[in-house]
């Protein structure tokens, strides 16, 4: 007997099914997570992080990457204490954190199943667990990243503005994790056009032919949703307009 998608027990199971992928993904790393030293990079993020937060951001702007990290690491480590485990459990928090967004995401784009198997591919997937394993910035890139690709596409097809403003600022937090978070975010910038470009044809050759607007058609404008893209991205330019001129230095050693 098949259980039918909209019904409690397919609720149910979808659930059930994410909890225990969830709860794998969480084993994983969580496994043998201080097995063995910190080592290589994370060494520099056990000493900046036993600093204040303001000599954090001063010892960080030495290396060759933002802050984030290291201030997120702090707290746990107030919190927790200094020990190897606790300096490389925000890694693998955010790690599994990340499973749970890939399967909205899968979710949105196309279904409640196909979400499921991607978070079951994430979850086990060894890169990542590796990834989500190690006291650097990684794990919480792949979060943030995915997590404001996620509220982009819902901002796009609700128009809230709640969600826009989770996109900003997810979007923001990921390039003050890791430089390169620039280049997913120059992607949903392109995907966020790209969508709003295939909507206004849409709309247009619906309007050709007669056919009258949707109930999600009359409540959201592509020109205004554009508006919205441009000032979230704006938004986030100019929120790293306070550590640009430390980037550049660090980047080019000026």
């Amino acid at each position: 007997m098949t259980i039918r998608e909209g019904t409690q027990n397919y609720r149910v199971w979808t659930l059930s099914a994410l909890l225990a992928i969830f709860a794998l993904s969480m084993a994983l790393r969580l496994y043998s997570l201080d097995g063995r030293s910190l080592w290589a990079d994370e060494l520099f993020t056990a000493k900046v992080v036993k600093l204040d937060l303001k000599s954090i951001v001063y010892r960080t702007a030495e290396d060759v990457g933002p802050p984030l990290w290291n201030v997120v690491t702090r707290f746990f480590v107030v919190v927790f204490g200094n020990q190897d485990f606790f300096i490389r459990l925000p890694a693998a928090l955010f790690g599994a954190a990340s499973v749970l967004i890939v399967f909205k995401l899968g979710e949105a784009l196309w279904g409640r199943p196909e979400g499921l198997v991607a978070a079951a591919l994430l979850g086990i997937n060894p890169y990542h667990v590796s990834f989500s394993q190690f006291a650097r910035h990684y794990a919480l890139w792949i979060f943030l990243s995915t997590l404001s690709l996620l509220l982009l596409l819902k901002a796009l097809q609700s128009g809230k503005k709640r969600l826009w403003f989770g996109f900003t600022l997810s979007a923001a937090l990921s390039i003050y994790d890791v430089y390169l978070a620039v280049f997913p975010l120059a992607g949903q910038a392109l995907f966020g056009a790209w969508s709003l470009v295939d909507d206004l044809r849409s709309r247009t050759k619906a309007s050709r032919n007669g056919v009258g607007p949707t109930s999600s058609a009359q409540r959201l404008s592509p020109v205004r949703q554009a508006s919205m893209l441009l000032m979230s991205l704006a938004l986030v330019a100019l929120s790293y307009a306070p550590w640009l001129p430390v980037m550049v230095r660090q980047l080019y050693g000026e």
